[in-house]
Parts: C-alpha cells; sequence; structure tokens
C-alpha cells in the first residue's frame, strides 16, 4: 500500500469532533492541519508537496446529522482524490448519538418532539452502517469510541496520533459543544 501524507477525520457528528477541531487537532506539530477546507483541489496540492503530511477534519463529510441526506457523495469524491488517505471516524452507540443529535436540532430552534424526530429518522442507518461503508472504502482506518473518548480521553489520543505518526502534542481538555440538558424526551 502506498504511503499516504492525507489524513481525513470525517466525524461523525456529536462524538468529540468539535473539541478536536478546536483544541487538538491544532497542536500536532508534524502536520499541516485544515479544518473544514472544502477547495478539495487545493488539498490535493498540499498533499502532492514533499514531506507535506496534511489533517483534514470536517465532520459535515460524514452528513451524519439525521436530518442531512447524500451522504456518500463526498466520501465518494474523497475516495477518488485519495484513495490511499488515512481515515479518523468516531462511532457512538445508537440511541444516545439520536438523542444528542436531537438536543443538537432544539438547540439550533426546532420545536420536533423527540418521538416526532425517533420516527422519523430512528430508522436511519447511521453511524454504524457509515462505518462499515468508510472502512469498505479505505484499508487504513482509525475508529474511536466516544465513550471511550469522553472516559479515557489519553488513551484515545494516544492511539490517535500513533495512526496518524504524530507525537501527542499538550492540550488543554475543555468542555465544548455539550449537549442542551433540559430537553424533555418524551414518547406519546
Amino acid at each position: 500500500m502506498k504511503v499516504s501524507n492525507i489524513i481525513i477525520h470525517v466525524g461523525i457528528h456529536k462524538t468529540g469532533s468539535t473539541w478536536l477541531q478546536e483544541y487538538f487537532f491544532p497542536k500536532i506539530r508534524g502536520i499541516r492541519y485544515l479544518y473544514k477546507e472544502r477547495d478539495y483541489d487545493a488539498v490535493e496540492r498540499l498533499v502532492s508537496l514533499p514531506r507535506t503530511k496534511v489533517l483534514l477534519s470536517d465532520e459535515e463529510i460524514s452528513r451524519s446529522m439525521p436530518v442531512r441526506d447524500n451522504k456518500l457523495e463526498t466520501l465518494m469524491e474523497l475516495k477518488t482524490r485519495f484513495p490511499d488517505a488515512k481515515i479518523i471516524i468516531g462511532v457512538r452507540h445508537f440511541f444516545p448519538w439520536l438523542k444528542s443529535t436531537y438536543k443538537q436540532l432544539v438547540k439550533t430552534g426546532s420545536h420536533m418532539s423527540f418521538k416526532t424526530y425517533e420516527n422519523k429518522y430512528g430508522d436511519r442507518p447511521v453511524p454504524d452502517w457509515y462505518v462499515n461503508v468508510v472502512k469498505m472504502m479505505w484499508k487504513d482506518v482509525f475508529v474511536y469510541r466516544f465513550d471511550d473518548f469522553v472516559n479515557n480521553k489519553d488513551h484515545v489520543l494516544k492511539d490517535m496520533c500513533d495512526f496518524i505518526g504524530v507525537p501527542v502534542p499538550d492540550y488543554e481538555d475543555k468542555r465544548v459543544n455539550a449537549s442542551v440538558n433540559h430537553v424533555l424526551f418524551w414518547r406519546v
């Protein structure tokens, strides 16, 4: 397998992506960090430079929020452009993930009940389906579990840095993008 100099963090939503993007990835030495860079031609130019390791992070690649569609379109483009990329993806148990995505929706102003949300989106095959697709498309995939990320962040970050091929940077452990705790989950 060709050695890749691009690492792509594809999310998914509600798995610690914001913290990684704001407090961890920017501190990693030895990489060029790109946050939500959608100009893939520019990314290709950077990746083609000798000895340039690029980390692109954008959870929108996964389109994993249940209200989003076209989940495979961006993946297909990335696979075509970066067939040997290393992929980082976070996963979470389905029902807590669904509740967290619902809380995010409420945070943005929605008044939909959880029952309506669950009925509308609860049968979507995300996130497990998405992870399986990513693993079929790329050979070098690092999957971390959100529960492990929350409960043993140092270990997950060390494994992630080993996967990237860089030392673990110093980082600040701040809580970001926390869920709304007062959302009621009722089932009628």
